[in-house]
């Protein structure tokens, strides 16, 4: 099976019906790009924007809620907010059922995808006149003001003198699911849940988030200010089924500190462990500007700049609010805001982060200027000022050369430490290297980066060739060559061969793959592999179509690979496989789940409705399940009537041949080991030992062949194993146990 061939054949079958959106290069995913809050535009003034809202890097629009029928342009733009129904409701100011349906195939063509803003936690006092089904059954409640102290009184207190629509009833929860599969026929892809937090949990008895989240193919993020209640944890229940916002993170940057960001991410990351790929950041949203709070008073340039610190990540997506263009609580009014979403600043940084699809990133700041730099990629400088900076290259993820500023057109120098150059009148610069520019690094016979590279091929389940290539097996890389141990691969159904290539990035897609990755293959296609001879290796740049990259053949069987991208070649033996050792997914939890297993749409382990229950292990205490060895690569959900996570349309918890544990308590997925306890605790007494942290990590050099450990407090072990040279052990924020030969201690990484 020649997977490459067929994935070009069903590309080229779609572009037929895909317009201009490849010219945009947007990427697949809502969270993936940015948005555009087209905020209080009529649908037919956000459609003839469309031009230049592709042309600005913008991958989704927002658009104000569509739920009252009376509107005109030039009401006022809270009455959008309080609505007479949980439904569509045509206007002459915002636009018809029509118009949406039109704007949602126009937009696609575009590769731009549109979320509707949706307000299902209360309605207008005066919804019963105008719609009799509120009045009946107690589907409004009138329960008086909000004590923000006590969850019960968040989740059933009024919001002003908005009635508070009772979220607990069945036709309520039927009327919420029937809007978002409105939406959804019309051409939505995702929906936006004003005021989310006072709505209330499946564990407190309320089943509208479970109901309008389980709509497929709809991508959700809820408006969570400051904290969700007295105990801010329950922000995971949230993120299990949707994304949310960060305000205290997102204001700080425009509000207190000139445009920069003062970390990484705010609490939900660093206290609540909240992946960023559940994060929505902003720099201003409608309620700071239009509520007349802070920001209506904060000049543009300062608000660009807090954007463009996090519009540039890899996992949180970002708001643009298209101001609107008079201040004022009652001045301002439905209708088209501003054009300052064009800026050649914010348009760049976009482009940046639709070309940097799934590569990871880092934050540094340094007081007046701050840098974020994406793996294998470039990075996006954030200054106060314009003029000469020096940052930090975090991660070394920039690769060092030079680069033109493409907001100013400036130079930037860059090694493997510092980023160095002039920041133009914007206080942003973007440099990357996407083919449109000279190759940062001219060396003909360069060093190899240190990053990632992938093995994507006939994997067990066909892992690597499947419709999701994230799963593609990843190498280990030391003293400038990667290598594989033990890679078991599997002809298809109806083959005798089996077919790999290589790759230094994957995605959830494989057009995202294919537009970021640099992938490397055999000089031509079908070429045989010699067992124990360097072989030719054949870069193809990013941006590689997807038969483009050559692969070569092997027959079924385990082999160890070596790879070395300085000399271009890769050496494949066969390896003396051992028994396999048992893959088991844990569940540290009080719930009694079940384990759903797919490795892709059309591959999973059994029906939704059949998934196997997870029985107790006496000797651990965790429920567990032993995978097939089949699904040994493979994504899970955990399960049972009324609950699951990840929640409806997130991928599921990727498997990668090692035994996994979720702790349901902190809503974490990390590999299982059996637990360490060091037998004393001091001080690593060797003259040529350093242990050091970084942001995220453990780093101990100068080891000869010792045996190293490390380990959080708890015992849990991170890892185990003799190193020689300089070890890099990721690790969460927290204090570990280092032991080096037998010598121990104590140290704290931030």
């Amino acid at each position: 099976m020649k997977k490459n061939f067929l994935w070009s054949l069903l590309m080229a079958l779609c572009a037929f019906g895909t317009g201009t959106a490849a010219d945009y290069g947007m990427p697949p995913e809502i969270q993936q790009g940015n948005i555009l809050h087209c905020f209080n535009w009529p649908i037919t003034t956000v459609k003839a924007e469309l031009p230049s809202i592709a042309a600005a890097g913008f991958g989704s629009v927002q658009l104000s809620p569509l739920q009252r029928p009376d509107i005109q342009v030039g009401y006022a733009w809270h009455d959008l907010y309080r609505p007479y129904d949980l439904a569509f409701k045509g206007s002459a100011g915002m636009g018809s059922e029509q118009d949406l349906r039109e704007l949602c195939a126009e937009a696609a063509t575009y590769g731009i995808k549109v979320i509707v803003d949706v307000v299902a936690n209360h309605v207008d006092k005066t919804a019963g006149y105008h719609d009799t089904w509120w009045d009946a059954n107690g589907r409004v409640r009138w329960n008086g003001g909000i004590n923000y102290g006590d969850r019960y009184s968040i989740t059933h207190g009024q919001l002003g003198d908005y009635g508070d629509v009772n979220s607990e009833d069945a036709g309520v929860i039927a009327r919420g699911k029937a809007y978002v599969e409105f939406l959804k026929d019309c051409g939505v892809k995702g929906v936006r849940w004003d005021a989310a937090k006072h709505i209330g949990l499946p564990s407190e008895g309320c089943g509208f988030w479970s109901a309008v989240t389980s709509v497929p193919g709809v991508w959700h993020y809820g408006e969570i200010l400051d904290a969700p209640g007295p105990s801010a944890s329950i922000i995971k229940e949230y993120t299990s089924m949707m994304s949310v916002t960060d305000n205290k993170y997102s204001n700080g940057a425009a509000r207190e500190n000139g445009g920069l960001p003062y970390g990484y991410g705010g609490s939900w990351v660093v206290d609540y462990s909240v992946p960023d790929t559940k994060l929505v950041y902003w720099a201003e949203s409608h309620d700071t500007y239009s509520n007349d709070e802070w920001s209506q008073n904060v000049d543009q340039s300062v608000i660009d700049r807090a954007y463009a610190a996090m519009a540039c990540r890899n996992g949180a997506t970002a708001l643009y609010l298209a101001r609107p263009t008079t201040k004022g609580f009652n001045n301002i009014k439905v209708g088209k805001g501003t054009d300052a979403y064009r800026g050649k600043a914010v348009t760049e940084v976009n482009k940046f982060r639709n070309v940097m699809v799934g590569r990871a990133d880092w934050f540094e700041n340094g007081g007046n200027a701050c840098s974020i730099t994406r793996e294998n990629g470039g990075a996006v400088i954030v200054a106060k000022g314009s003029g000469h900076v020096s940052v930090a290259n975090g991660g070394g993820y920039c690769p060092a050369g030079t680069y033109t500023d493409r907001v100013s057109g400036g130079t930037f120098t860059v090694t493997a430490t510092t980023i160095s150059g002039n920041v133009g009148s914007s206080g942003i610069a973007v440099i990357y290297n996407d083919g449109t520019q000279p190759d940062p690094d001219p060396d003909p016979d360069p060093d190899p980066v240190q990053g990632k590279l992938y093995i994507l091929g006939n994997l067990p389940g066909n892992a690597g060739w499947s419709s999701t290539p994230g799963t593609g097996f990843e190498m280990t890389y030391a003293d400038g060559k990667y290598t594989a141990t033990g890679v078991t691969f599997t002809a298809a159904a109806n083959e005798t061969k089996c077919y790999f290539n290589l790759s230094d990035f994957v995605g959830s897609t494989w057009d995202a793959l294919n537009a970021s990755a640099n992938r490397y293959g055999a000089p031509a296609e079908s070429t045989a592999v010699s067992l124990g001879t360097a072989m030719p290796v054949t870069k193809y740049a990013a941006n590689v179509s997807a038969s483009g990259c050559k692969s070569w053949i092997v027959d079924p069987g385990a082999y160890n690979i070596t790879v070395d991208l300085k000399a271009m070649t890769m050496t494949v033996t066969a390896a003396t496989v051992e028994p396999q050792k048992p893959v088991y997914v844990y569940y540290d939890g009080n719930w009694t789940p079940s384990l759903y297993v797919y490795i892709d749409n059309n591959t999973n382990m059994t029906s939704w409705d059949a998934t196997p229950a997870m029985t107790k292990d006496t000797n651990t205490g965790y429920y567990r399940y032993e995978l097939p060895e089949k699904f040994r690569n493979s994504y899970v959900i955990f399960k049972n009537d009324s609950w699951q996570y990840p929640g409806a349309n997130q991928t599921g918890l990727r498997v990668q041949g090692k035994s996994m544990i979720f702790h349901h308590g902190t809503y974490t997925w990390e590999e299982y080991k059996d637990v360490y306890t060091p037998t004393a605790v001091g001080e690593i007494v060797s003259a040529s030992v350093s242990v050091s942290t970084r942001q995220g990590a453990v780093v101990v050099s100068g080891l000869e062949g010792e045996t190293l450990v490390v380990a959080g407090i708890d015992g849990r072990l991170y890892y185990n194993g003799a190193v020689t040279g300089t070890a890099e052990v990721a690790v969460a924020p927290g204090i570990y146990v280092v032991s080096v030969a037998g010598h121990a201690s104590r140290l704290l990484v931030r």
